[in-house]
């Protein structure tokens, strides 16, 4: 493996991390959901493309307990 391929990844390789169809990773950079590169002809994501997408997207956990109260007090 090279040292680019330690940092970049093909779409195809994207959907397989991401363990989504190409066609859904496609859609991703098309909507430029995803930053993408362009090397000739080939697209590419980088690793720190990948990390600001998954921070972006990143749902936070809820304690099960204050939903539980929130719900309580909006009954209320």
């Amino acid at each position: 493996m090279s040292n680019v391929d330690s940092v970049c990844m093909s779409v195809k390789k994207l959907a397989e991390v991401l363990d989504v169809s190409p066609t859904t990773a496609w859609g991703l950079i098309k909507d430029r959901k995803i930053a993408h590169s362009k090397v000739g002809r080939r697209t590419i994501v980088t690793q720190p493309q990948l990390k600001d997408y998954l921070a972006r997207t990143e749902v936070p956990a809820v304690n099960a307990k204050s939903v539980a109260q929130r719900l309580i007090r909006s009954i209320k």
